[in-house]
């Protein structure tokens, strides 16, 4: 990126990161020649710790907040081995759950055994919940905080399948 103007959007810290790469991204953001972050927390320790220009510097005010999240044990990671595969975020047509839905259901027929875990709500809940009543697929509706991390934490993998909005970010 040296000699090219890139701005690059960054992020300090995310839930669960390894300190090794929390210490690596400031010095990785040094090689652009703008820096917007995800909120003011994060903003004010570029400028102060790591002595960024604030002038080249800003962010984003939007509202969310990451808090790190303690190591994982050997017992919570073979959970999440063999745990579900999960949805995430507003249940809306846009983001194109039924595809995550058609997807569940050939890989049922082909065998597959992992339950589908949808959560979160919207205007295609109903109607994602009368085309996909398959055994394995579950509904689970809005969560947050410590109640959606919970169940993140045994996800297999997680599958959005349109977009990369704020809830994938958070």
């Amino acid at each position: 990126a040296r000699g090219i103007p890139v701005i690059c959007m960054g992020q300090y810290r995310r839930a669960g990161a390894r300190p090794l790469i929390t210490a690596f991204k400031p010095r990785w953001h040094r090689l652009f020649q703008g820096l917007v972050l995800y909120n003011e927390q994060e903003y004010q320790r570029y400028c102060t710790t790591y002595n960024f220009n604030p002038v080249k510097t800003t962010y984003l005010n939007n509202g969310l907040e990451q808090y790190p999240l303690p190591p994982t044990s050997a017992h919570l990671e073979s959970r999440r081995l063999n745990g579900p595969f999960m949805c995430l975020g507003r249940l809306e047509p846009k983001n194109r759950f039924d595809l995550a839905v058609s997807a569940y259901l050939c890989y049922r027929q082909l065998g597959g055994r992992r339950k589908l875990l949808i959560i979160g709500d919207g205007s295609s809940r109903a109607k994602l919940q009368t085309s996909g009543t398959l055994e394995g697929l579950h509904f689970i509706g809005a969560l947050y905080g410590d109640a959606l991390n919970t169940y993140l934490s045994q996800a297999f993998a997680l599958i959005h399948p349109f977009g990369l909005g704020l809830t994938i970010n958070s």
